[in-house]
């Protein structure tokens, strides 16, 4: 709220870290991080028809704190109708954030399938309702940094990374597992968050 968040966008915004935090993927830490880049000048409504029939959607450096949510909404009814979507956000500098609402949406019985690339390697988020698989291995999809590729469809999806080397499992037996463990933020990010709670 005291970077700028309306209601309702605030939860949406707090769920995404926590989850990521809950998970062991740094949530706290990647919030600090993309923190830097928010003016307090909340953008996430975007122009329906600039992305009704486009393949490739400029989200302009915006994070996906902010126009994730909106977005994740906009194809989960879209799904509905057409069953298959595949498109590329361009310019996404936080696409970690994706995988907390793929598992949001994956609830529903939707099958996401994610790729973006991260320090030279190509991350693959595989999401469903019973689970979510991150993998990582060379960029063989030639996708470029700053881009985020999404599939969404109401029928499995074939995982693009064939290899179970360096994949990462959740599902709900194994959140239990890490609630304990996993909220333990570094010191120095926690600082930062807690100056903004003072707001």
């Amino acid at each position: 709220t005291a970077m700028g968040f309306p209601f309702g966008a605030d939860e949406d915004a707090a769920y995404m870290v926590s989850w990521l935090e809950l998970n062991k993927l740094s949530g706290i830490k990647n919030f600090v991080k993309i923190s830097k880049k928010i003016n307090k000048k909340f953008k996430g409504s975007f122009q329906l028809e600039n992305i009704k029939s486009n393949k490739k959607i400029n989200i302009n450096n915006n994070s996906l704190l902010m126009k994730g949510p909106g977005l994740i909404e906009y194809f989960f009814q879209k799904i509905r109708k057409k069953r298959y979507i595949e498109v590329i956000l361009e310019n996404c500098i936080d696409p970690i954030f994706i995988i907390p609402l793929a598992a949001r949406i994956a609830k529903n019985n939707v099958y996401i399938n994610s790729y973006w690339i991260e320090k030279d390697l190509m991350i693959e988020l595989n999401a469903s309702k019973r689970n979510i698989i991150i993998k990582k291995q060379k960029n063989n999809l030639k996708i470029s940094t700053n881009q985020l590729l999404l599939k969404i469809s109401s029928k499995t999806l074939k995982p693009i990374i064939k290899s179970k080397k360096n994949q990462y499992i959740i599902d709900n037996n194994l959140q239990q597992e890490r609630l304990e463990e996993a909220i333990n933020p570094n010191k120095k990010d926690w600082k930062l968050i807690s100056s903004y709670a003072k707001l």
